[in-house]
């Protein structure tokens, strides 16, 4: 390698001979220019260095590198101040070799352990509200709810829209309770706020379960204090409200088969969808028996069972009319939704929330002033309050209090539930005997 001995300056570097490869700078000692070959546009790299020996005869020779050829504002004259300073500091007995290679070194840690935190960081960004509720609907819903579809229009509906895109890690009590619980007790809906922070709440914890939070933000958030004390429904029809509510059905402009479910919730004691999902093959007419099975009915997962309501007169009379009515569809369901945006008509049982809607439209508000016969002129009610009309007019017709349990499908109460197995099935017919024929003499 053809090596040169003068002082390293500009002028130098322009007309440097291209056998020359080291430079060796007759100003500072140890300070040279290695060069490259020259390029076919006739650049060079190189860099400049300084040599050095440290600890003596016995230590370790260094060649320490100032700065690329290249770099921005690198001279001759700026490499020679760098390497006279750098020999200060080695005649102090500091190796700037290895000082440098540990900077380096932690440099790279430094910046190791700040690529670690972006990238945790992203993660957290990208686990948002809405990662969480689809990993707990697939995780937990689908697999523990018999009926997942409520919580996941909830989600849908009054939590996604508002917060789904915000990260985990930014979430607070104030940020659901100010976007998503408020502004359903504002629309007037209390019982589904409640519903809704219940479910959030349960949400999140299973977050924390599942290690996605450190910790669930409304986990002491009082559900009362944010939407009101809960107050239990007591509301039931008495007689002339029945009798009053029969003769408007017809009136007021809703479909037969809205009217014929409103009749049989009244008639049957049924949840509404109980009712809706009810299909023909459930119902026996030579047995007189109406047979709802359990993925229909309301109960504890794992302890899922079928329900049984007798059939009479009234109820069966309601039910060949909703055949014949609904003949033409060729439909499986007792009620089929003729309407049906998925599918053809008669594929899908009418939605449940039709019968709420068809009665709280229907209902005559304190202050209309158009004639009674737009409405139904009775006070609010909701098809659950079927279920309380029923109980309540047969405890006064003396109806043993276990029959009407076992026709609202619900538990008994303590070991009842446990020892008594009987199915009061002939009681039951009875009592709905008795019920029908009431209903009948109001209607006459």
């Amino acid at each position: 390698m053809a090596t040169l001995k003068a002082k390293l300056t500009d002028s130098l570097l322009k007309n440097i001979d291209p056998e020359i490869r080291r430079i060796s700078d007759t100003e500072v000692k140890g300070f040279h220019l290695r060069l490259g070959k020259p390029k076919p546009d006739g650049t060079r790299s190189g860099a400049y260095y300084l040599y050095y020996r440290i600890g003596g005869r016995e230590g370790f020779e260094r060649n320490y590198k100032i700065a690329s050829l290249d770099e921005k504002n690198i001279t001759p004259a700026k490499a020679r101040d760098d390497a006279k300073i750098l020999q200060g500091r080695i005649k102090t007995g500091i190796d700037v070799f290895a000082e440098r290679e540990a900077r380096e070194k932690e440099s790279a840690a430094q910046k190791k352990l700040a690529d670690i935190a972006e990238l945790e960081q992203a993660k957290q960004d990208s686990e948002t509200v809405e990662y969480l509720l689809l990993e707990f609907t697939e995780r937990y819903l689908k697999r523990e709810r018999k009926r997942p579809e409520s919580a996941i229009s909830i989600f849908n509906n009054d939590v996604i829209p508002q917060i789904g895109k915000v990260p985990l890690s930014s979430v607070t009590s104030r940020l659901i309770l100010n976007d998503c619980i408020d502004l359903i007790v504002d629309r007037g809906h209390k019982p589904h706020a409640r519903k809704t922070l219940a479910l959030i709440k349960q949400a999140f914890q299973f977050g924390v379960d599942r290690g996605l939070i450190e910790i669930n933000p409304i986990a002491n958030t009082s559900v009362t204090s944010n939407t009101g004390k809960e107050i239990a429904r007591d509301r039931f029809l008495n007689d002339d409200e029945l009798k009053q509510l029969f003769i408007d059905l017809p009136k007021v402009g809703i479909t037969r088969q809205v009217q014929l479910i409103i009749e049989l919730l009244c008639l049957t004691g049924c949840r509404v969808q109980e009712l809706t999902l009810a299909e023909w093959s459930h119902i026996d007419f030579e047995k007189r028996m109406w047979h709802f099975p359990p993925e229909n009915t309301k109960s504890r997962r794992g302890e899922e069972k079928p329900h049984y309501v007798p059939i009479n007169d009234e109820i069966i009379k309601r039910l060949k009319e909703l055949s014949v009515q609904f003949d033409f569809l060729g439909s499986k369901y007792v009620f089929p939704s003729v309407t049906n945006r998925t599918g053809l008509p008669g594929t899908q049982p009418i939605d449940k929330r039709s019968v709420a809607r068809a009665i709280k439209r229907h209902i005559r508000p304190d202050d209309a002033d158009e004639p009674k016969g737009r409405f139904i002129n009775v006070a609010a009610f909701t098809p659950h309050d079927f279920r309380r009309t029923l109980q309540t007019h047969l405890s006064k017709m003396k109806v043993d209090t276990i029959v009407t349990e076992k026709l609202l499908n619900h538990e008994l109460a303590g070991m009842m539930r446990v020892y008594n197995q009987h199915d009061y099935m002939d009681e039951r017919r009875e009592a709905l005997e008795l019920w029908a024929n009431k209903i009948k003499e109001l209607t006459a």
